[in-house]
């Protein structure tokens, strides 16, 4: 057991020694931010994969968790952390060289929800201006031309959104995130069918350009779908 713990010091250290890539990250992310997977469990699933092993280890709640992608060349990881939980971190880079990680969570309980989280090097969370990422609102989906063109206020339009479900989407290649508003699984079919003329769509991109993020224009993509062990 000394010498597990000595092993895992060792390379610990040697973490801060180097720049980190996302397997470095993800298997020493603090457990207190990933509570379904230890860092020891998360160690073991990275051996596995690596040596072309199961994907899969029993999480803290007796469940199965798979490990869907791993690309340490573009530093991105997910993670499939229960039958409808998922999730995804990657790495970024600033102009001036100094790298930041963000992860994204999606968990149903029963209800699907997401969200993100933005980390320094050393696993610090990082306080994130709006300026840096932009907020996002349900009024970001709506087409405003159609809503004025049928007289709808948009607050009135808002109303029908009551609850706002989204999920954060990395994409391994691009340094862009797609935020899924995923309200088509729990509005009724009827309603959100009648409403769909008024959205411009139901994913957004959130472009990175010059050291931050800015706001796309939203389109329809499709329908979000669990992936299950």
């Amino acid at each position: 057991m000394k010498k597990i713990t000595l092993i895992l010091f060792l390379l610990a250290f040697s973490l801060f020694s180097f720049s980190q890539n996302i397997s470095d990250f993800f298997a020493f992310l603090p457990d207190a931010y990933l509570s379904q997977l230890s860092s020891n469990q998360r160690l073991e699933l990275l051996n596995k994969v690596k040596n072309k092993k199961d994907s899969t280890v029993v999480n803290n709640y007796g469940g199965i968790s798979r490990l869907l992608a791993l690309d340490d060349d573009n530093n991105y990881i997910k993670v499939q952390t229960s039958g409808q939980g998922f999730f995804e971190a990657k790495r970024w880079t600033l102009n001036d060289s100094t790298t930041f990680f963000i992860t994204s969570f999606w968990v149903c309980s029963p209800a699907c929800d997401g969200g993100i989280s933005f980390f320094k090097d050393n696993y610090t969370p990082m306080m994130i201006s709006k300026k840096q990422f932009p907020s996002v609102d349900v009024t970001d989906f709506f087409d405003r031309d159609s809503l004025a063109a049928k007289g709808i206020p948009e607050e009135e339009f808002k109303n029908k959104f009551d609850i706002f479900f989204v999920r954060f989407e990395f994409q391994p290649e691009s340094d862009d995130i797609i935020v899924i508003n995923d309200n088509r699984s729990y509005m009724n079919k009827d309603d959100y069918e009648k409403w769909k003329s008024c959205l411009k769509g139901d994913r957004l991109p959130i472009l990175w350009k010059d050291g931050r993020f800015e706001k796309g224009e939203a389109y329809f993509g499709e329908e979000v779908k669990s992936e299950s062990l």
